[in-house]
């Protein structure tokens, strides 16, 4: 299985910016300069022609491509990626993006981070959304090999599955099941039921009645091909249909 996009190489264009600092309530801000949609980051100084949906799509798969899903990156990449992914959500062609067919089906993960300082101190290390609460459990054991989510809108259904490999060769899959509602245009709550854990040739079914398994996605920026989207946690996160 692949996703739509594939992403090759990673160029330096978007990196040489200056330092970014951390200002407010912890949020990430970078020093005056270009922002890598084209615009300027100088209140009040005009910037280019915004470039066309088209090709900062383009140039924002170039970004993330080589980042591991958001887990090998700088805090300066993280800037300009942030800033890409912005510049995406406010040139969001779908109105009603939480209401919207598209919003169905099978999606790629292909970059996840925290939207600011104060996010990724509650996050720590970004593993990915759902590998991230049973990394402390079994510490560097584990690598991460995908992360993918199927979205059922009209049958209010959700799973996040994580496809890993242990240090000890065996493979296996994590997979988080749910109920999913959509309350706004861009909101969707989610209630996680169980999950699955498959690890070789054993299966375990575990219930999360037990801890209070409940968020919220809002769709900020939705096409035929990607999907933007912030959690409740203050993620950010980029994923790619898949075609299977």
């Amino acid at each position: 299985m692949s996703a739509t996009w594939t992403h090759t190489g990673f160029t330096n264009k978007w990196r040489n910016h200056g330092e970014g600092t951390r200002q407010g309530k912890g949020r990430w801000r970078r020093k005056p300069g270009r922002r890598t949609d084209g615009t300027s980051s100088v209140r009040g100084e005009p910037g280019p022609v915004d470039m066309g949906r088209d090709e900062k799509k383009r140039k924002l798969m170039q970004m993330v491509g080589n980042t591991s899903r958001g887990t090998k990156t700088t805090n300066e990449t993280k800037i300009d990626i942030l800033q890409a992914l912005e510049s995406m959500e406010r040139d969001n062609p779908t109105e009603k993006p939480a209401r919207n067919p598209m919003l169905s089906g099978k999606w790629a993960l292909l970059y996840y981070a925290a939207a600011d300082a104060q996010a990724q101190a509650k996050a720590g290390e970004v593993e990915g959304p759902f590998l991230s609460f049973f990394k402390p459990l079994l510490g560097g054991l584990f690598r991460t090999k995908s992360n993918s989510q199927n979205i059922d809108v009209e049958g209010g259904k959700v799973e996040n599955i994580a496809e890993f490999a242990t240090a000890f060769g065996l493979q296996g899959m994590l997979n988080i099941q749910g109920n999913l509602r959509v309350v706004s245009d861009e909101r969707a709550e989610v209630a996680f039921e169980r999950f699955v854990l498959r690890l070789g040739k054993l299966s375990v079914t575990v219930p999360l009645s037990w801890v209070n398994a409940r968020g919220y996605v809002d769709t900020t920026y939705l096409d035929d091909t990607i999907r933007i989207g912030r959690g409740d946690k203050g993620s950010i996160f980029l994923n790619a249909r898949r075609q299977d």
